[in-house]
């Protein structure tokens, strides 16, 4: 963890131990409490000049955890702890980090399926946010996004990364969740772009349609044909520009793709 003083111009190491650190955040309405968070929490008291590990009552095999304050009641701290096979528990603080307790644990949220189901991409994907209104509403997103308005006890999907059930399809693979202050509008960025909710996360809309921003892995060029080429993308499927104008394939993760030296309709 880095500190600066002066606008980003000098920064000064305050933590240079051992932890992946992906989450960090202020106390609301007091910057002298900071919140970090890697495999294991830790909290500073001095506007981040030294940190101390809390330990008490969490999870201590975590493949990340996500950390969501509330201005709504400024002591509150939801950390939600994954792993590599699941959901390991949503917890809460009341007394602003320093003590948790479990508020849910179950079903899966960090899974694939409508219901849970099993796996988890928590060491990659892992986000949580609360809401500035209401302390007891907080939303997670890992594979899909899911939330709760009791505080974590329990749990209604918001969006599947295909759609089933009905329910908004989001691409998979969450990052971040931002509220709009002045709209009320609910932003999620993920693998696949950036989508906005005017209902507080009913349903999206997806903003980043047509942007060139993918990652290409691997790249097939016709040997016929200088305009045609296909290109496996990074979690955003297999693209194909035809004389100027892009299509997708396939979705899923896009990988190695090449086009038939001898036949341009031939493609791997």
């Amino acid at each position: 963890i880095y500190r600066t003083t002066d606008g980003g111009a000098n920064w000064t190491a305050t933590y240079s131990g051992g932890e992946n650190f992906k989450d960090i955040a202020f106390k609301p309405g007091n910057p002298n409490v900071i919140y970090a968070s890697g495999n294991d929490f830790y909290r500073s008291a001095d506007n981040g000049l030294n940190w101390s590990q809390v330990t008490s009552t969490l999870p201590s095999s975590n493949s990340r955890i996500a950390i969501a304050v509330t201005a709504a009641n400024p002591n509150y701290v939801y950390l939600i702890c994954g792993d590599g096979s699941g959901f390991q528990g949503l917890y809460r603080s009341t007394d602003s980090g320093t003590s948790f307790s479990l508020r849910s644990d179950s079903p899966n949220i960090l899974g694939y399926d409508l219901t849970g189901g099993s796996g988890s991409q928590a060491w990659y994907d892992l986000v949580a946010l609360g809401n500035a209104s209401n302390a007891d509403h907080i939303i997670i997103g890992g594979i899909n996004l899911w939330e709760s308005f009791d505080g974590g006890t329990n749990w209604s999907i918001v969006s599947h990364w295909v759609g089933s059930g009905g329910h908004t399809a989001i691409h998979a693979g969450q990052h971040v969740l931002e509220w709009n202050p002045h709209t009320g509008h609910l932003f999620a960025g993920d693998d696949g772009g950036i989508h906005y909710s005017t209902h507080g996360g009913v349903s999206f809309t997806e903003i980043s349609s047509g942007l060139g921003i993918a990652q290409i892995y691997k790249i097939g060029q016709s040997t016929l044909d200088p305009n045609l080429t296909i290109a496996g993308f990074q979690d955003n499927g297999t693209g194909l520009i035809d004389n100027g104008v892009w299509r997708t394939e396939i979705g899923g993760d896009g990988m190695e793709c090449i086009v038939d030296y001898s036949d341009d309709d031939v493609m791997y």
